[in-house]
């Protein structure tokens, strides 16, 4: 009974298994091993009806066999009862024995890791017992497994799933649940196969890797017409039994190609060593997917399918027509001329004579999936090939300068490569995008401008593609509105950004809405009005309405239920469109990533920006997910370059910064002014070269003219060499435009320029946003904005200008800083005077927007002033600041009930310790003083209230006593 059952084994165990595997010889009475097992284990502990506590005493039984079996006889205890308990056990957590099955799959571990030999018996055994063992079992035991294979081991294995192919013959072979059964059962081994290639526990050797690939490759393509146990091709010793359906062959072409994929990217297994004979072979590491001999894996499969073409015991499945068979014939006798070509070409053109190769081969092998397209592919690589390795020919001056606009008008090389790149980009095929990516990356450095404008015009197909899908084109307010946002959403950022979300929610709501009253097919109302039977309205017909029998009601349901499936199926297929042209976006911006990455210091990435900005700036709910790739390429890719370009055409760099600027004003939101100001940054960067310390702080326009300019180290501007009077121009130049978009961002009230956009400029450089500094101090004023949000943004400006020339320790910044003190101290008092006056002019009704979020950033520019004063200038503090005016202002700020903030009055009290004014704030939050105002108040009332009650009730006494003695006289 159950009742008292024990959890460990009896010592009994222990005698009846030394009779098997003690060190004595075993006894021949008694019954084999096998039989012991079958009966005594398997049929009684492990039966379907036995109880927990039985098949728990044979988990234990099993983890004390398991480890003295020899590798012949680990196959006898993996039974059937044994393998259905153990798999059902391991499947969930809330099986009663999952930690004991748990426990005996660690026990199989530990045998493994003994012998490399048991380790491939065990695995043949859990795939022979179910073959999906790892799914059935919710584990990764046989993946594990298979990680800790050799080399050896590793080609035992795939013989073992090889005559499992093969050998599927049987009873009823021939009948039809049978045949699936067993086109499942191959198609499990294929999986096998390719799931063995992908596990990166594996270790890789060519060998195994050519026997799995031309396992895939002969039951793919080819049919065996005759054994031949002598054939170099494994697959010619035996025969499948029963034959091939289509089905498997079609399974074993689609993972040749997957494999393919994943070769083209896998970087070759080792590496020669150098000598003086042999040479290296992974001269280039933009070239994966090759093989020890510096063979590309897919020449490899190209060359084994035409030497089995040639040999007679095997059959072409694939019969290619005439145009495609010549076109084969032409590009493997050029494939072959390539390859001599590549052995003797320079170091410079092998990787591209590599290219070709890569490009002929993969074309020659879609040839037998898609003889069409990659025919006349086929024909564009061979144009291309001639007009890239064409030998120049000699020609006359006269003959070469007419000639010279038609080259330039002539199509390039490298434009037509591009061309056939975006084509395999179009079909979803992971091997042709791996072999795009490899190409470009090769030919790259001979980009065109006209080349990316190719690639940019894919990004741009919007209207087009969705005329195509039948969709309804945007109004152009819709973008307006989208731009003309005004930065009133900015303010309210400070307290969060629930709004937004929920204006971006309505948004979406209303297209939703526009997309319910797009207007109906035409096509699909005819169809729709001929199964009704309906005549048109001019068409009045007072005749009686005729009525259907039951058969022709039920051929009408037939004819809509059709009709409405047509449209169902034409829905579905504008949806696939949609997404395959999301996709194929994707990767040209992959080939554009790709491009940045190996060229970043080509004038030619600069061109990019502007086009990519524009289409970033363009809202479209159903491209999100292609602009948000293009504003993370844009802002972690090409704004972070740092071999930028430096050869530059400078005048074609401004007029990209400026298209840059005149877009950030079209901000639809401060993420892409951000994004706007990145990219202005590396567009100076390009024309300054990054010399921020070269640019003189002492030109800056302040108050008072200054004397000193750029010639304060002993050179005048007349003086200066060419190279130092150009820099200065461009500098010059950078100011008056970012003066231009600062100017509207403080002026313009529904300008859609943001802070973070200037904020990007001053940090990256402080000595060239310093010209700034003046219109910065003329925006301070309140009357100069048009919301006290822009006049805090232009001190926030100023304190991040000076934080940054402070920490750089700029000799002549100093000195400039207390030339400009005057403004700063008018602006301030300007500034809190105007909180307090009433008035109805724009300007003062600016300054009585402050809130504490915004005095808060006036107050850290004015104690980093106050700093920077104390710091450097010898006056007294109190005649600079103009203490006796600013302090009791300062005070009434912290006095007034708008301004209620502990923090707020914290700055305004380090204010006015360092301009020296003797006033000091009562401590505590103006809350807790108020709230110990009116307790004061409540206290002083009640005092004044029971003098009066006591008061009222000695007077009612007195008038009671009086009453008494009048009773008793």
């Amino acid at each position: 009974a159950s009742s008292s059952w024990r959890q460990n084994l009896h010592p009994v165990w222990d005698r009846v298994l030394a009779q098997y595997f003690g060190a004595s010889v075993p006894n021949s009475q008694i019954a084999p091993f096998r039989d012991f097992w079958n009966v005594v284990i398997d049929s009684t502990l492990f039966d379907s009806s036995s109880s927990h506590e039985r098949k728990y005493w044979g988990f234990q039984i099993f983890e004390k066999v398991l480890p003295v079996l020899g590798e012949d006889q680990i196959p006898l205890v993996f039974t059937t009862n044994f393998m259905r308990c153990f798999v059902n056990n391991l499947s969930s957590e809330d099986r009663f024995l999952n930690k004991a099955a748990k426990h005996t799959m660690t026990a199989m571990h530990a045998k493994a890791d003994t012998n490399e030999a048991v380790r491939l018996t065990l695995i043949t055994q859990l795939l022979d017992s179910n073959p999906n063992f790892d799914r059935m079992s919710r584990s990764k035991t046989v993946e594990t497994l298979l990680g800790g294979l050799d080399v050896s081991h590793i080609k035992h294995y795939l013989q073992y799933l090889t005559k499992a192919f093969l050998n599927q013959d049987g009873p009823d072979s021939n009948n039809m649940e049978r045949g699936k059964r067993i086109d499942i059962s191959r198609q499990w081994t294929i999986d096998q196969m390719f799931s063995l290639f992908r596990n990166p526990k594996v270790p890789r050797e060519e060998g195994w890797i050519k026997s799995i690939l031309e396992f895939f490759l002969m039951h793919a393509f080819f049919d065996i017409k005759k054994v031949d146990a002598k054939s170099k091709y494994t697959e010619a010793h035996a025969l499948p039994t029963p034959s091939l359906s289509t089905a498997t062959r079609e399974h074993c072409r689609n993972r040749f190609y997957g494999m393919m994929a994943e070769l083209s990217t896998m970087a070759p297994l080792a590496v020669k060593k150098e000598s003086d004979e042999v040479e290296t072979v992974n001269y280039s590491r933009k070239l994966n997917g090759t093989m020890l001999d510096g063979t590309f894996w897919c020449s490899f499969a190209l060359h084994m399918i035409v030497d089995l073409e040639k040999n007679k015991n095997f059959e072409s499945l694939v019969i290619l027509g005439d145009e495609a068979a010549k076109a084969k014939k032409t590009a493997l006798a050029l494939v072959t001329k390539i390859q001599d070509k590549a052995k003797k070409a320079s170091k410079e053109l092998k990787p591209q004579y590599k290219a070709f190769e890569l490009l002929f081969v993969q074309m020659i092998l879609q040839l037998y999936v898609e003889p069409e397209d990659s025919t006349n592919i086929l024909g564009e690589l061979h144009d291309c090939y001639d007009k890239v390795f064409a030998t120049p020919k000699k020609a006359n001056g006269k003959k070469a300068a007419s000639n010279d606009d038609d080259e330039e008008e002539e199509i390039q090389p490298v434009e037509v490569i591009v061309d056939i790149l975006l084509s395999f980009l179009i079909k979803p095929s992971a091997l042709l995008r791996h072999v795009s990516e490899q190409v470009f990356v090769i030919f790259c450095d001979k980009m065109t401008k006209t080349g990316l404008e190719l690639m940019l015009s894919t990004l741009q197909t919007k209207d087009n593609k969705d005329d195509m899908f039948g969709e309804e084109e945007e109004d152009d307010d819709a973008e307006a509105d989208a731009h003309n946002q005004s930065d009133d959403d900015e303010e309210d950022g400070e307290d969060g950004d629930s709004e937004d979300d929920e204006d971006e929610s309505e948004d979406m709501d209303v297209d939703e809405d526009e997309d319910d009253n797009a207007p109906v097919d035409e096509e699909f109302r005819k169809k729709l009005a001929a199964a009704l039977n309906v005549k048109d309205a001019d068409d009045e017909d007072e005749s009686e309405e005729e009525l259907l029998d039951d058969d022709q009601m039920m051929a009408f349901d037939d004819k809509l239920n059709e009709i409405f499936r047509q449209k169902k199926l034409a829905k579905a297929q504008q949806k696939d469109a949609k997404q395959t042209l999301i996709h194929f976006k994707n990767k040209v911006l992959d080939l554009l990533e790709l491009y940045i990455k190996k060229q970043s210091s080509n004038e030619l990435v600069l061109d990019l920006i502007v086009p990519l900005l524009s289409l970033v700036l363009i809202p479209s709910a159903a491209n999100k997910p292609v602009h948000d790739k293009i504003s993370a390429l844009l802002r972690n890719k090409l704004a972070k370059i740092k071999d930028y370009p430096r050869d530059v055409n400078d005048e074609a760099v401004f007029e990209i910064l400026i298209q840059v600027h005149e877009l950030a004003k079209k901000s639809p939101d401060a993420k892409f002014s951000g994004l706007c100001g990145d990219l202005s940054v590396l567009l100076v960067k390009v024309l300054i070269g990054g010399q921020d310390e070269k640019t003189a702080v002492g030109e800056t326009k302040v108050e008072a003219p200054l004397k000193k300019t750029r010639g304060a180290k002993g050179k005048t501007t007349a003086a200066m060499d060419p190279e130092e009077a150009a820099l200065k121009t461009k500098q010059d130049r950078i100011v008056a435009l970012y003066s231009d978009s600062l100017k509207e961002f403080m002026t313009r009230k529904n300008s859609n320029l943001s802070a973070k956009m200037f904020m990007e400029f001053i940090e990256r450089f402080p000595h060239l946003a310093w010209h700034l500094s003046s219109t910065l101090l003329a925006y301070t004023s309140p009357k100069a904005t048009v919301k006290s949000f822009r006049q805090a943004m232009a001190f926030n400006m100023l304190s991040a200008l000076v934080k940054r020339l402070s920490n750089k320790k700029t000799p002549e910044f100093e000195e400039l800083f207390l030339q400009t003190l005057p403004l700063i101290r008018g602006s301030l008092i300007e500034t809190f005077e105007g909180a307090f006056v009433e008035s109805t002019s724009e300007e003062i009704k600016s300054a009585k927007g402050l809130n504490v979020a915004r005095l808060r950033e006036i107050l850290k520019f004015a104690i980093l002033s106050a700093r920077m004063v104390k710091r450097a200038e010898d006056r007294s503090v109190t005649e600079i600041w103009e203490t006796e005016k600013l302090g009791p202002l300062l005070q009434k700020i912290s006095e007034d009930s708008r301004f209620s903030s502990g923090a707020l009055r914290s700055m305004i009290q380090q204010m006015l310790v360092l301009i020296g004014s003797d006033i000091k704030l009562p401590s505590g939050s103006t809350k807790k003083q108020e709230k110990q105002q009116k307790r004061k108040r409540e206290a002083e009332a009640e005092e004044k209230g029971g003098s009066k009650k006591k008061a009222h009730r000695s007077k009612k006494r007195k008038v009671g006593g009086g009453k008494k003695e009048s009773i008793e006289a």
